[in-house]
């Protein structure tokens, strides 16, 4: 990738090799769901079963090596006119795009181009929210990355990279970086549109059959398109293994979108005893309200 190479600092531009070898972080492929019972299925799904996803402690890092871009005022005849980010010491306008609890998005705008090396179109740059505490940002960091790897190797659609934190230093001063320059996306999943609903229910069988969450936070507003292709945009890390059943019926239920249609489209593949232990809870979720199938607020993108 280049980014205005004439006026960037020669040498080492923003030049990453995105297609790297990834090595297997996870040996979950190979639990075996025969040797485990409806019963035990079941037993997943108790009430109060559902626990807080806990940050990974063991990946922490001092506060003191937390990185941010160097985002600053950007300012035209002396007048604040928006936001700058500054990459190997040149500045390039940006406008926030969205907010997130501990991310913001922002796309390169003003005269200076952003250039991809494969002419694939236009980038976005990622970052942490520095309004949040240092200390959980560099946890956020680590687990963005570890998450970044995982669906990687398990060929999870993801919008391309360009820059990662881990493999990015600035040339001008190292204590800026972790953030992410990556593909931009036409827009959101469209929820009923039925490439999509393949493509979930493609990735969420899968789950079923290998008995893990392979894509965690598998919801509406994590999966958006690009040239009519389904890219999960936010990875995040499977911190609570033990509720991964819990949590994909929570998927089905959120693409289902109050429509039994398409909940059946979305079960018919799995494993039977699983296709059963849904459609029990289900019904027993359908009588909490008067036999009409459940809805959810996490149904939107």
């Amino acid at each position: 990738m280049t980014i205005d190479g004439d006026r960037s600092p020669k040498g080492n531009i923003l030049d990453f090799n995105f297609c790297e070898k990834v090595e297997n972080e996870t040996n979950e492929k190979k639990r075996r769901l025969e040797l485990v019972t409806e019963g035990a299925f079941e037993g997943l799904f108790a009430e109060g079963s559902f626990s807080k996803r806990q940050k990974l402690s063991s990946r922490r890092r001092p506060a003191s090596e937390a990185r941010f871009p160097n985002l600053y005022p950007l300012v035209e005849d002396l007048k604040i006119v928006g936001k700058a980010v500054s990459i190997h010491g040149v500045e390039y306008p940006i406008k926030e795009l969205a907010e997130g609890n501990f991310h913001k998005v922002y796309e390169f705008t003003g005269d200076i181009p952003v250039a991809l090396d494969d002419d694939a179109g236009t980038v976005i740059l990622k970052c942490l929210n520095q309004k949040k505490d240092p200390k959980s940002l560099v946890n956020v960091n680590r687990e963005d990355i570890a998450a970044y790897k995982l669906l990687l190797n398990d060929g999870v659609p993801q919008p391309k990279v360009y820059i990662r934190p881990d493999q990015f230093e600035d040339t001008s001063d190292n204590k800026y970086g972790d953030f992410w320059i990556v593909e931009r996306m036409d827009g959101p999943a469209p929820i009923e549109e039925q490439y999509v609903l393949d493509f979930v229910k493609k990735w969420i069988t899968q789950s079923m059959i290998e008995g893990r969450e392979i894509i965690p936070d598998f919801y509406p507003r994590n999966l958006m398109i690009k040239d009519g292709q389904c890219y999960i945009v936010d990875p995040s890390f499977p911190l609570d293994k033990e509720e991964w059943l819990e949590n994909i019926y929570g998927f089905v239920i959120a693409w289902s979108n109050g429509k039994r249609e398409t909940y059946d489209f979305l079960t018919s593949d799995f494993p039977v005893k699983l296709k059963e232990t849904f459609d029990k809870k289900l019904e027993k979720k359908k009588a909490k309200f008067d036999g009409e199938f459940p809805v959810t607020g996490q149904s939107k993108a």
